[in-house]
């Protein structure tokens, strides 16, 4: 799923989010609320920038 290889479950535990919410970002079902963004980034190793172009692409 990443560059840490976290899995949704993991990822989500961390952030302290649902499985599902993770799913959704994933999925383009939704996008994460931007006070877990910098989490995100730190989390899965990857620039804001990447992870918003990465959000962009999934519109």
């Amino acid at each position: 799923m990443n560059k840490k290889n976290y899995s949704e479950k993991r990822l989500a535990r961390e952030l302290g989010v649902s499985q599902q919410a993770v799913s959704k970002w994933l999925t383009g079902k939704s996008v994460p609320k931007l006070q877990l963004f910098y989490n995100i980034c730190v989390a899965v190793d990857v620039s804001p920038n990447d992870l918003l172009l990465w959000l962009e692409d999934d519109r």
